[in-house]
């Protein structure tokens, strides 16, 4: 369980509002929640109080990672479909130790996910990441292309409204946090079948109070789940630059939309030598033995790829929507991708950092993404996002500023989930 009272003393908070930040700032801990917040002025505290020196570091909140992965076998080319309950634990735990306090992830239906989600949130398996789980992501006759074992083991295909009502309700008696539609536009744009089954998912998702995320690469087609009313999407437009239609129907259904450009990168990169695999900040989430292979066949292959030109067209355009969203107003939320094959949890989220910042997002703008945006993705403003009086007591301590520079946000000092203090 929690520690019974910690005392964040004199801190540089940046909250995560976007609100500026609060120079020589305490932040007291109790039962795992912001019980007061203070600037200048002392806090009284409870005897025995874990106390930490914030002097000279930067406070804000936790990673909130709206597209994540645990479980999976770290083969970078061939994903296992088995979700160990060891393999979860332990890939928790590394997100954890790269300040990631939230992220997602798929299951299969018999996976103990729903099961460590709720040890993990009560405190009882302290140092590893809250983790939310819409167990199977969803799709339509013909929508996705199942290339791999991985999809084949996530992914499940609704053939009519019926049987979209009895999967969303399997799924809520199974544990699921949340519903993932998927769409791949490799296949055309979207069918009235499609538009009626999405539908059927999306309106019955709504009657249990869940929230729907969507992943599309075409903007008719992201347009459509937009239109329909899902929370938020997980993946950049990449097949042309977004108009004005399609960002003013973002901001009037307030849909979060987050970019995921690292899922892009990782199409073409390990082509180019990827020279951040060499990064010492990588190695606690690159498992002995990958590094080789992603310097070998896969290297090869991307460089030898033929679409690689249109996949590194794909993460430039991806990267300029982004710049013009946000610039919009539109509500901007963070995604990842790590885990999957190519990809490593903890550390891609630094990088999709990096890449939001190369895009041109200032770093307030990326911390704001992480907190509230992804908060707001899942309904859960009241209870997280924002270093608040009242709200979970999840967040990073850095000795650095990131406002300074986003490369900053590695420099971490401790993190904290529920209140406990995770061990680096």
């Amino acid at each position: 369980m929690p520690n019974p009272s910690t005392l964040i003393q004199n801190g540089f908070v940046i909250d995560g509002s976007g609100n500026q930040p609060s120079n020589h700032t305490s932040i007291l801990i109790e039962n795992g929640r912001i019980a007061k917040i203070s600037q200048a002025a002392p806090i009284e505290v409870p005897p025995d109080t874990f106390v930490v020196d914030a002097s000279g570091k930067s406070v804000i909140p936790g990673i909130f990672n709206l597209r994540g992965q645990v479980g999976l076998s770290r083969d970078p080319l061939h994903p296992s479909d088995q979700m160990s309950h060891a393999n979860i634990i332990w890939q928790l735990g590394t997100y954890s130790s790269y300040g990631v306090t939230t992220t997602t992830s798929l299951a299969t239906l018999d996976a103990q996910l729903p099961e460590i989600s709720e040890q993990v949130s009560s405190g009882e398996l302290p140092g590893t990441s809250k983790v939310l789980t819409p167990l199977l992501a969803l799709t339509t006759p013909g929508s996705f292309i199942k290339k791999d074992s991985y999809n084949k083991t996530f992914v499940t295909v609704i053939h009519s409204v019926q049987e979209a009502q009895q999967t969303i309700d399997l799924l809520t008696r199974t544990g699921a946090d949340y519903i993932q539609l998927l769409f791949d536009s490799r296949r055309g744009n979207s069918t009235p079948l499609d538009l009626q089954l999405f539908r059927s998912i999306i309106r019955k998702a709504k009657t249990h109070g869940l929230p729907v995320g969507a992943s599309a690469t075409s903007m008719g087609d992201a347009l459509m789940f937009v239109k329909e009313e899902v929370d938020f999407l997980v993946q950049s437009v990449t097949d042309q630059e977004i108009d004005e239609g399609f960002t003013e129907q973002l901001l009037k259904s307030n849909v979060v939309y987050a970019p995921a450009l690292s899922s892009e990168s990782i199409t073409f990169e390990y082509g180019d030598l990827a020279e951040w695999l060499t990064d010492q900040y990588l190695r606690r989430s690159l498992a002995a033995g990958i590094a080789g292979r992603l310097r070998g066949e896969v290297l090869m292959r991307q460089a030898l790829d033929p679409d690689r030109s249109l996949k590194k067209r794909n993460f430039e355009l991806a990267s300029a929507n982004l710049r013009k969203l946000s610039a919009a107003g539109v509500q901007i939320g963070f995604a990842s991708g790590s885990g999957l094959a190519n990809s490593f949890e903890g550390y891609f989220e630094y990088r999709e950092a990096v890449f939001m910042n190369e895009a041109g997002l200032s770093p307030m703008d990326i911390i704001r993404s992480f907190s509230t945006g992804s908060a707001n993705a899942f309904g859960l403003s009241r209870d997280t996002g924002t270093l608040t009086t009242g709200k979970q007591a999840d967040f990073i301590i850095l000795n650095a500023n990131p406002l300074e520079s986003i490369h900053n946000l590695r420099e971490l000092h401790a993190v904290f989930i529920n209140g406990q203090l995770v061990k680096l």
